[in-house]
């Protein structure tokens, strides 16, 4: 059975397809932060990097919040307990990753634009990005664990 077989089957397929596209798009905000980040640098910057911060945390909410949701994170543990300590560990994260997010918000907001702006919100978005790596091995061995079962 096919990957794409399997997740039509399990009725995971579309909740799966709108964390992946979540995901895409956060993708994407964490490139143009990248660039925010050699802008600031440079001296280039925007402006207003809390706005851009700003925007950037209402899309990392809401993707958030998609993996959280029952059907996602739940499927992934409930059908799986040996993948439970692992998704609770990354769910945990995800308030991590906010606060962290928060405190270079209080930065951009409270300071002119500068490397230590630059070099915080580089090292956050590392950690995001090893999060997020993580989590797609999480969604991708239960997926392989789903297939090699049948279900």
């Amino acid at each position: 059975m096919s990957i794409v077989e399997s997740l039509s089957s399990s009725g995971l397929g579309s909740i799966v397809e709108a964390v992946l596209a979540e995901r895409s798009e956060l993708g994407e905000a964490i490139s143009r932060l990248r660039l925010l980040c050699a802008n600031l640098l440079d001296n280039g910057a925007p402006a207003s990097p809390a706005m851009t911060l700003e925007e950037f945390e209402t899309e990392l909410l809401c993707c958030f919040a998609a993996e959280e949701a029952e059907e996602f994170f739940g499927s992934l543990t409930t059908d799986e307990p040996r993948l439970i300590q692992r998704g609770e560990r990354l769910q945990a994260e995800h308030e991590q990753l906010i606060g962290a997010l928060g405190g270079l918000l209080e930065l951009a907001e409270s300071a002119a634009p500068d490397k230590e702006l630059s070099v915080g919100l580089t090292e956050f978005l590392d950690r995001l990005e090893e999060h997020e790596h993580a989590e797609n091995a999480l969604m991708q061995e239960f997926l392989l664990l789903d297939i090699g079962t049948g279900d």
